[in-house]
């Protein structure tokens, strides 16, 4: 199976379909595309945790659209502990270029952090892909930081065809609808086929299993399919697409995870590569 990593919201509400280009190197990546066109430059002072760090300005900056079990997930494992070792080997005293959302609104979060993507200065090295590379880190953007989407995707399928690190932890695995059945409360990787595709008070319910009261459900909240119709993105029609979907599983009539942005979907296709 290969990813066709698309349709994803740019700026406000902008989708495109997009292939991923494999042998894309972080040096190559044109960030200002996506995100802010100015950098600041910062020094790494000291590692918090495996996503944050301190600056020599006295902010705290959070690497965004990463999730490392034990940190953003509730799931004990080791790879917290490697992750943040790592990272306090790739930027401690570095000298950093800091990349911000061009949405002023989305630049500080709850905690008073500042989610960016970030690049060692001396070697132009991409936080965020270096470490999903090594299998330390899955992608997990948010609803208002969904930038770099698909370079990150990218890294995280090498990783995981690598069987880095978390990728051979049987754990972390990517779910079937099947698998997901046992298991909630936590963030979680699920592949399947959409069985049926329906509406009901203007929700959109994505089925994976012959019974939508106990099988896995992508839930498609009201105001997020009302955005995706305005750039002609039918959800309905995604019955018998084979879907791969990332998220908080909880319980709603069974296993299900609810969309807050598009770029948690990946559509797939049939490839002999």
């Amino acid at each position: 199976m290969r990813p066709i990593i698309g349709i994803f919201i740019l700026l406000v509400c902008c989708l495109f379909i997009q292939k991923p280009h494999a042998e894309e190197k972080p040096s190559e990546i044109n960030f200002s595309a996506e995100l802010s066109s100015n950098p600041l430059t910062i020094t790494a002072e000291k590692v918090i945790d495996p996503l944050t760090f301190l600056g020599n300005d006295n902010h705290i900056y959070r690497l965004a659209g990463l999730d490392v079990p034990g940190v953003t997930s509730f799931t004990e494992s080791n790879i917290a502990t490697q992750a943040k070792e790592w990272l306090e080997k790739a930027v401690a005293g570095q000298t950093l270029y800091i990349y911000q959302s061009r949405d002023l609104t989305a630049r500080q979060n709850r905690m008073g952090h500042f989610p960016v993507h970030a690049v060692r200065k001396f070697d132009n090295t991409w936080l965020q892909g270096a470490m999903i590379e090594e299998g330390l880190a899955r992608v997990l953007t948010s609803e208002s930081m969904t930038e770099m989407a698909i370079p990150m995707l990218v890294a995280e399928r090498k990783a995981r065809e690598a069987n880095k690190n978390l990728w051979a932890d049987a754990q972390f695995k990517i779910l079937s609808p099947e698998e997901s059945l046992t298991v909630r409360n936590d963030i979680y990787i699920v592949e399947g086929t959409v069985k049926s595709a329906a509406i009901n008070n203007n929700i959109v319910y994505l089925n994976f299993g012959d019974d939508w009261r106990k099988d896995f459900t992508i839930v498609v909240p009201a105001a997020l399919r009302q955005k995706l119709s305005r750039a002609n993105i039918d959800l309905l029609s995604f019955k018998d697409k084979k879907i791969r979907i990332r998220g908080f599983i909880e319980s709603k009539n069974g296993p299900s995870i609810t969309l807050t942005h598009f770029q948690q979907m990946e559509l797939l296709e049939d490839s002999p590569h």
